[in-house]
């Protein structure tokens, strides 16, 4: 049975009640969906997941993507893991380092936004684990294992995903494109202790092979 995905239109987001947006993710829960997904733009992708997971019972939920330049590693981390207590385990992180020009539109300078995504990833995990060095409190380590998903419009992204992440988030990518990018996940080193590359789909998530995109009140756009 095909797993599809629900994500919601990010400019559409900042204008649609947030009760509503919940509401929706039931009714995708009741006809079958495997999973919804919320971007970030002029809204809280995290937070907006944490709503649909206090609203919901079996469909996951996750980001699609978090900002990274937004938020601090260890916020992220600790937050992924409050909504992956709530939801039982159906929590999905989609990173990735958003544009330059909206960044640059907010006064943050993106300096090597790879290498900082590689280190971004690796924090998250680090405090997944519920040690990180030199604080007073050690925050609270993830119950349920929780898949991290990069954003990868380029090919070196992509190849990043497949030494750092547990898939990719490829919205929006045409067939053609789909075997070079299946081609840079396996350039990549392996990941430590011999766990698996990033897995991708027809669509880049392992966790539903297709996904449609919201726009409430408008007909579904299937990618």
């Amino acid at each position: 049975m095909e797993r599809i995905g629900l994500g919601l239109f990010s400019y559409l987001i900042g204008h649609t009640p947030y009760k509503e947006l919940v509401a929706l993710s039931r009714l995708a829960e009741e006809k079958g969906f495997e999973a919804v997904v919320f971007p970030e733009l002029v809204n809280d992708a995290l937070a907006c997941a944490e709503a649909v997971a206090l609203g919901t019972h079996r469909i996951k939920v996750g980001t699609c993507i978090a900002n990274i330049w937004l938020r601090h590693p260890v916020l992220t981390a600790a937050t992924a893991v409050t909504i992956d207590e709530l939801s039982d385990g159906r929590m999905i992180l989609g990173l990735g380092i958003s544009h330059r020009p909206l960044m640059e539109t907010l006064g943050v300078t993106m300096e090597a936004p790879r290498q900082y995504l590689r280190e971004y990833v690796g924090r998250v995990r680090q405090a997944w684990s519920g040690h990180l060095p030199g604080l007073p409190t050690q925050p609270r380590p993830a119950k349920h294992p929780i898949p991290i998903y990069l954003a990868a419009v380029s090919l070196q992204t992509a190849e990043l995903g497949g030494e750092v992440a547990d898939g990719l988030m490829l919205v929006f990518a045409v067939r053609e494109r789909l075997a070079r990018v299946r081609q840079a996940v396996t350039r990549g080193p392996r990941r430590p202790e011999g766990t698996p590359r990033a897995s991708t789909s027809r669509w880049g998530f392992r966790h539903f092979s297709r996904m449609t995109w919201a726009r409430p009140g408008k007909q579904p756009v299937h990618a």
